[in-house]
């Protein structure tokens, strides 16, 4: 039996490098069982003390890509949503247009007056049961968690919308449904008051089972920074446009949509094929 080796995880603890762990992330963006057993034993053979989950992480895309191109995309899902920054608007419109495409009606970055202020919102979703009032709490930081300080706040401010009659009178008579959304985790303290009180919380891989990545991996919303050759650089034009999902790029016409956004045709080629790539029917 090989000896137990020690890694570092993204919060900069020493961690137990599991073999299992590394065959699950392959399979979950599609790998054959074959494929991810050989990913994780070669992986488990490369390891050593010290060696960082980012090395790892970067070590199995690079397999990927090699083997099977598209689940190598896939695998950037959690990198591609942290690049929705650095200002977090990015993140904002992403989240809108997810929610857009789940059936609600999306207003962002609202002045809404509650019984004894006006709020600042980033986000009010509704459909037929709900009024979302949401905050978007963007990290750039992979470790960093939203914590109580923030759900305090949120929740306060939903309780102040919830005395005056804006859903009232706007979507009728619905009632503010407050709800913080992260591309993150949050802290056990705030997933505690959340319980209590009743605060919506969707972030990184919570709800257990129905978290952020299992929307976006089962509806396909991946965000357009997923693609490989997707730059920093183009995410202000990107946005400027509303062009935050990948999927989007299926069905535009290559020049008109490099005049529009007034980037390179060959970019966006490259963009499009990558795409393509992504969401190809035939499984691996």
């Amino acid at each position: 039996m090989k000896k137990k080796v020690y890694i570092i995880n993204k919060s900069g603890e020493k961690e137990l490098f599991s073999k299992q762990k590394v065959y699950n992330s392959a399979r979950r963006v599609g790998a054959s069982k074959e494929l991810a057993e050989s990913i994780a034993t070669t992986i488990r053979k490369e390891i050593f003390p010290g060696m960082t989950t980012f090395e790892i992480y970067e070590r199995v895309e690079e397999i990927l890509d090699k083997e099977y191109p598209k689940g190598s995309i896939r695998f950037r899902l959690k990198e591609a949503i942290m690049a929705l920054g650095p200002s977090g608007f990015p993140f904002e419109k992403y989240i809108g247009d997810v929610l857009q495409r789940m059936g609600f009606k999306v207003e962002l970055n609202q002045y809404v007056d509650g019984a004894c202020v006006t709020h600042e919102v980033d986000v009010v979703a509704v459909e037929k049961k709900y009024c979302l009032i949401g905050e978007c709490k963007y990290h750039t930081l992979p470790g960093k968690k939203t914590d109580l300080r923030i759900g305090l706040h949120h929740y306060a401010r939903c309780l102040d919308i919830e005395l005056g009659d804006y859903c009232k009178k706007k979507f009728k008579n619905l009632k503010p449904r407050p709800i913080i959304i992260t591309n993150n985790k949050f802290t056990n303290q705030l997933l505690k008051y959340a319980e209590c009180v009743g605060l919506d919380l969707l972030g990184w891989k919570y709800p257990r089972g129905t978290g952020l990545e299992y929307i976006v991996e089962s509806e396909q919303f991946y965000p357009i920074t997923i693609l490989p050759s997707f730059k920093d650089e183009l995410l202000e034009a990107f946005s400027k446009e509303k062009i935050m999902l990948a999927q989007e790029l299926l069905n535009m016409e290559v020049t008109e949509c490099a005049k529009k956004l007034q980037v390179s045709k060959q970019k966006i080629s490259t963009l499009k094929k990558e795409a393509e790539i992504l969401f190809a029917k035939n499984s691996f």
